[in-house]
């Protein structure tokens, strides 16, 4: 059975696909659950189809749902449904992950990035706009008895459809809430107080600039107050003495592992602390992102990217001269 989600070929009894999870057996019990959803369209298409053959339009449509594509599933989204020159895409359903507030975004630049290189090479101007919402839906399978497809419904939904007529050409929208989970790790500019058609109350509005650039690789762990560390003070002295090893030479390596929520997260934040209060070292991070599961040195790139201050709009030649630039200052310290 091929699943109609990411094209893996599933046993026939399965229920699941064992690829993507997706259900394969129209299962019509309805399911309550948080969703990101965006809504992307194609600005300027309809002019620009509107003196061309049929076939020249719908070969240029698929050239550019097939990029979309690839970046929603890179990013483990989900395409619930075309919709003419637009797109409907889930992150949270059917399958869920922790930061799929985030994987939306970095999702959404990429596809502004790559579809505007797109119509370059296609010598059109064709724009587009994204908009994003997060909450409750209702996730479940809709139709007739001989067609049913998967989708999600509700007032999250409505809101980000609504939304795309409001964004400006080349620009993501997003909601307080989104910006709210994730204005540590992109930059926001807000837009003010909008009213939506069909809803009482306005909602105000934010437009995505770009990812936050984090100095020598950090990584921003909490907002907010924190309240003392209690009950760690074995394994922080036990960091601590591997440090006291790493200053007399010698390399180490400390693994913290425990369930969610134990204080990982914590325990890191407050050797770093520590480190930058005592101790003279160049502290450097970086994510191991389930979306760049592909590419084993992700993380070791990121921390170079940031050690030579590389900006994700850089240019391949900018790239390469601030790699040698940085590297030759490390040459002459060392020499």
């Amino acid at each position: 059975m091929k699943c109609p989600n990411c094209g893996f070929e599933n046993v026939e009894s399965a229920n699941f696909c064992i690829n993507c999870g997706i259900p394969l057996k129209q299962i019509i019990i309805p399911e309550r659950r948080i969703v990101t959803v965006l809504f992307v369209d194609l600005v300027n298409f309809t002019r620009i189809s509107e003196n061309k053959d049929p076939e020249d339009v719908l070969n240029m449509l698929n050239k550019i749902f097939e990029k979309i594509e690839q970046i929603v599933y890179k990013y483990e989204g989900f395409i619930d449904k075309y919709l003419g020159d637009g797109v409907m895409i889930l992150f949270g359903a059917p399958v869920a992950h922790e930061d799929d507030m985030e994987r939306a975004i970095r999702c959404s630049h990429e596809i502004l990035s790559n579809v505007d290189k797109l119509t370059e090479e296609l010598t059109e101007d064709i724009k587009v706009k994204i908009s994003i919402n997060n909450g409750y839906v209702i996730s479940g399978y809709t139709g007739g008895s001989r067609k049913q497809m998967y989708t999600v419904i509700g007032d999250t939904v409505n809101v980000a459809e609504k939304m795309n007529d409001l964004a400006p050409p080349n620009s993501i929208i997003v909601t307080e809430k989104i910006v709210e989970y994730t204005d540590h790790l992109f930059e926001y500019k807000p837009l003010g107080q909008f009213n939506i058609p069909g809803r009482e109350e306005p909602i105000f509005l934010y437009e995505y600039v770009k990812p936050k650039l984090l100095e020598y690789g950090s990584i921003p762990t909490f907002k907010g107050k924190l309240v003392p560390l209690v009950g760690r003070k074995k394994e922080f002295e036990r960091l601590q003495n591997l440090l006291t090893m790493v200053e007399n030479g010698n390399g180490v390596s400390a693994a913290i592992i425990g369930e969610a929520g134990v204080g990982k997260s914590r325990m890191k934040f407050e050797i770093k602390k520590f480190c930058k209060e005592y101790k003279d070292f160049l502290i450097l991070e970086a994510l191991c992102k389930s979306q760049s599961k592909e590419s084993a040195y992700e993380p070791f790139m990121e921390i170079i990217k940031a050690l030579a201050e590389i900006k994700p709009e850089d240019s391949k030649e900018v790239r390469k001269i601030k790699l040698h630039r940085h590297f030759w200052k490390i040459q002459c310290t060392l020499s």
